[in-house]
Parts: structure tokens; sequence; C-alpha cells
């Protein structure tokens, strides 16, 4: 889904300047929407980087602790070569709503031709669709915390539940305006292993809105680091 909506901003911004006196643009507009998608892709870019050479030394510590043992060690993979920064000023939060803000304006203007829409690969959509459904990646710290990173997509909130050995039904964690939640309750059995399963739900406007998440099922050791 983000490389769909990669290759759309990238054409979006790319053309947006070729309609900039038609709908009343300036070049400071143009050229921050053309920032905002070099930064949001470096990031996409960066983060995927990262996730990889976590996998990679998950791995790397799994067979160094449990074989096989006819196995030589590897050395510690090394971190995959850093991609460069962009080089226009950084940008705020909030690109997609930017984004969907520019897309409706142009839409709205009285010189919009569908036509122009098609070639800003706005028309089909109308703007950035905005997900209803929440998706995060849950990561395992100290042996017993869970760090929720949540795409928000925009929502103001989202509403967490979790549901873990001895509950009878998932239990309201609470309502986050932050897209990284910690879950540092220590395991009922604080030196055994339990599984927990986390449901999210966004909510704006003091609502709940859109599709309950897949269920997001962790396990923690439970041992801590000293």
């Amino acid at each position: 889904m983000e490389d769909e909506m990669l290759s759309q901003f990238n054409v979006f911004t790319l053309k947006l300047p070729g309609y900039a006196s038609k709908y009343g643009l300036s070049s400071a507009q143009t050229t921050g929407a053309r920032n905002d998608y070099l930064w949001l892709n470096y990031s996409i870019i960066c983060t995927r980087q990262f996730q990889q050479e976590a996998r990679n030394r998950a791995m790397w510590k799994n067979h160094l602790k449990n074989g096989p043992e006819l196995v030589t060690a590897s050395t510690v993979p090394g971190v995959g070569s850093e991609f460069s920064a962009p080089a226009v000023p950084v940008v705020l939060d909030g690109v997609l709503p930017r984004w969907r803000s520019l897309a409706a304006y142009l839409k709205n203007h009285m010189n919009y031709d569908e036509a122009d829409g098609i070639d800003l690969d706005i028309e089909a959509t109308g703007a950035p669709v905005q997900s209803m459904k929440p998706t995060a990646t849950l990561t395992v710290e100290n042996g017993h915390a869970v760090r929720l990173s949540i795409f928000k997509d925009g929502h103001q909130a989202v509403i967490v539940w979790c549901q873990r050995a001895g509950d009878a039904q998932p239990v309201r964690l609470g309502v986050f305006t932050r897209s990284v939640v910690l879950d540092e309750r220590p395991n009922v059995s604080p030196t055994a292993p339990e599984w927990r399963e986390y449901t999210l739900q966004y909510q704006d406007d003091d609502a709940p809105v859109g599709e309950l998440s897949d269920v997001l099922r962790v396990v923690t050791t439970g041992s801590m680091a000293a």
C-alpha cells in the first residue's frame, strides 16, 4: 500500500508545477509538496532498511544461541549503507493530510478539469484514500514491554485493547494520540513467557471510526535485562 501511495504522490508532485498558474499555486506550495514527498519517501526507505537489519541480527542471534553446533558462528551483521537525507528543508509532520488538503483544493477550484486530475493521478480517488483499518508493528523490549508502532494515517487517536493469558476478554488499555504506544506491564508470571493479542481501532472527534484491526499477536519472554 505504501509503494502505491508513494508512486501516486511522486507523480502528483512532479507534475504539480505545470498547473501552478491555472490553480493559483505559489512556488512555495509546489516546492513544499515535492519536499513532503522526498522526506516521506526517505522515511519509508530508512524504516524498511532498519527493519531488515533487525531481522538479520535476530537470525544471527538465534543461530548463535541455538545452533546447529557444526556451523561456525558468523560475525555480527553490519549496518547497511545509510541513505542520504533529502537535500531540502525538513518538513513538518502531517504529510498525508497536507496532500489530501491540496488535492481537495484543486478539485474544488473553479478551473478544475477532470483531465487535470487524471494527469495528476488524483481523479480516481478524489484524494489519497485514508486508511480506516489500523495496522501496526510490535516489538518486545526488555523481555516484557511491547512497543506498538501504529500507522495512524492522519487519524486523531487510536484505541488499543489487549488480551493475554488469564483475561476472559480484551482489556482496553486506553486511547492514544501518539503513533508509538508502549505497554510496559510486567508478565502475569514475571519470569515466564506469555502471549498477548492486541486489537486497534481509530478514533476521531471522540468517536470510534472504521474497522477493528486484525489481531496482532506477540510473545514476551518475561526475562528482564540487567
